[in-house]
């Protein structure tokens, strides 16, 4: 987090082979073993305290942008439209001089009454970490949208440390 720069061809490079990629191998492992669906590691809200965007030498001028993904089955279309369409958010916040340094942090919102991984929440990055963290998403069935803004409500109630100038805004 703060560090190095996104880079679209290194985004193009590996693409196609990440999007949701974590999901397939662990809906596999999961039905043959017949244990639960496991959030990924990097992405597990559990004990989560803060998600934090600072500045830093790379980026003086950090910006944090939160990204919720509906990941039920209903909405995974639109979710993949958003990974496949990197290029273009970085090129809308930093080219056309809406942010400086963006720090992107995705979330993926699933049905908390019925989904096995019903939130996953990533870390702020300025850098490709971001499309690794689409990459190990688990997108599942659920249909509830009510619930969708619970788990939204929740993991925006955690605190998220932004500093502008050395500053501390939180």
């Amino acid at each position: 987090m703060g560090y190095g720069g996104w880079d679209a061809a290194t985004y193009s490079s590996s693409s196609t082979a990440s999007a949701f990629t974590y999901s397939s191998t662990a809906h596999a492992t999961a039905r043959a073993t017949g244990t639960r669906l496991a959030v990924h590691p990097t992405l597990d809200p559990k004990g989560l305290t803060f998600r934090e965007s600072r500045d830093s030498v790379d980026h003086p001028e950090s910006l944090p942008v939160a990204v919720f993904l509906d990941t039920t089955g209903s909405n995974i279309a639109q979710a993949r439209i958003v990974h496949e369409a990197m290029p273009t958010l970085m090129g809308l916040l930093v080219r056309k001089g809406f942010a400086t340094d963006p720090q992107i942090m995705f979330s993926a919102l699933g049905d908390a009454t019925c989904d096995a991984v019903p939130l996953e929440v990533g870390q702020f990055e300025s850098n490709n970490v971001m499309d690794e963290n689409l990459g190990n998403f688990a997108p599942t069935r659920g249909r509830s949208v009510a619930t969708k803004a619970t788990c939204s409500s929740l993991a925006t109630r955690r605190r998220i440390h932004v500093s502008v100038g050395g500053k501390s805004l939180t």
